[in-house]
This record gives C-alpha cells, sequence and structure tokens, in this order.
C-alpha cells in the first residue's frame, strides 16, 4: 500500500490509477459499447472481482462510482442494472431532442424522449422512474429538501398511472433518499444529493 494513502494502485504501460477507477472504466467502456444495454443486470461482486481479478471492496467502489453517476441503478435484494438511456445519455433538460439530424446527442447514446418508459427494458417502469429521480438527486438537480414532481406531474410526464408513479417514491422513500410530507409531496432528505 502507498504511504500516506489507502487503496491499492495499478500501474500498467502508462497508465497510473486506483484499481477501482479501472473497474469502473470498463464497465462504462462496456456500457458506451452495447455490451451492457440499459436495464441489464451487471454480474454479481463475487464474479466481478473474480472477472478483475480484484477485492470485493474494490468491485463495490467501482460500482458506488458508477451508480452515483447515474450510470447504474443498484436496487437492495434484487442487483444492479444499467440504467435507463435518459439517464444514460445525461443531456441537459434544456437541449432539444433532436438537437442533431442523427437523432444521436452529442455524447453518441442512442436518444429516448427525455422521461420515456422503455418498455423493451426488464426494468419494471416503476423502477425506471425511480432510477430516474435517483439520478436527478445524485447530479444536483434536486438539492436538499427540494420538493421532487408530484404523482400527477410524473404520471403525465411518463404516461403511467397513478399507482405506478406512487410506487416508484415510496421505494425512494424506502431507502431513504427522500421522505413524504403528508398533503405536501415528496422531498429530498437532508444530505442525500450526491453525496
Amino acid at each position: 500500500m502507498p504511504a500516506g494513502g489507502s487503496g491499492t494502485v495499478l500501474c500498467m504501460t502508462d497508465e497510473i490509477g486506483y484499481v477501482w477507477q479501472r473497474v469502473a472504466a470498463d464497465i462504462e467502456r462496456r456500457i458506451d459499447s452495447g455490451e451492457l444495454p440499459p436495464g441489464s443486470m451487471l454480474r454479481g461482486e463475487r464474479a466481478m472481482a473474480e472477472e478483475y481479478g480484484v477485492a470485493i471492496d474494490t468491485v463495490r467502489r467501482a460500482v458506488k462510482d458508477l451508480r452515483e453517476r447515474g450510470i447504474v441503478v443498484t436496487l437492495p435484494a434484487k442487483g444492479t442494472y444499467v440504467a435507463p438511456r435518459a439517464v444514460l445519455c445525461r443531456a441537459p433538460p434544456w437541449e432539444p431532442m433532436a438537437s442533431h439530424a442523427s437523432g444521436r446527442s452529442p455524447m453518441g447514446c442512442h436518444r429516448v424522449a427525455m422521461r420515456e418508459i422503455d418498455r423493451s427494458l426488464r426494468m419494471p417502469p416503476w423502477q425506471q422512474i425511480a432510477a430516474h429521480i435517483e439520478a436527478d438527486i445524485r447530479a444536483g438537480k434536486y438539492g436538499p429538501d427540494d420538493r421532487l414532481p408530484s404523482i400527477v406531474t410524473l404520471t403525465q410526464q411518463y404516461e403511467v398511472n397513478r399507482k405506478t408513479a406512487h410506487k416508484a417514491l415510496l421505494s425512494l422513500v424506502e431507502r431513504g433518499l427522500i421522505e413524504a410530507e403528508p398533503g405536501m409531496g415528496y422531498y429530498v432528505r437532508p444530505g442525500k444529493n450526491g453525496s
């Protein structure tokens, strides 16, 4: 272990960096290439640790980084999934959908209408909505104590029923990312944006 620091440093050819950064970069490369499409489940921590020849904690740190950047979403007791395309594109809300004649975003990912449910994914609509909201919180779009879109707004944005929108918000409440204020709406819990 290097003096004055923690973690393992990997040095291959001209590249220097933490092993978890290399693992995260490889997973992100596989997502960008389409090898791991949106909605697909990542392998388990043990399997990835074996695949990369690293410790499980190294894989956990890599996945945490990808989750904080909105690239993957972890559902407790279910697994970690590649985030839906609308999250993956990470396009700013002011960027028009048809900004390029090719229909592709400047970052090269296939565009899906912002906040559209991708019915081809194995991820249920309520999980996709929860993933979008979580990614927005982690990206800082919503800060501590900010009010989130209402159930009615979510049903209109995503063209889903109230039960689906409500289930998405409740899943975030159960995970401690947001809190419900009866009669007022849903709010980001203090200290939960991006940290």
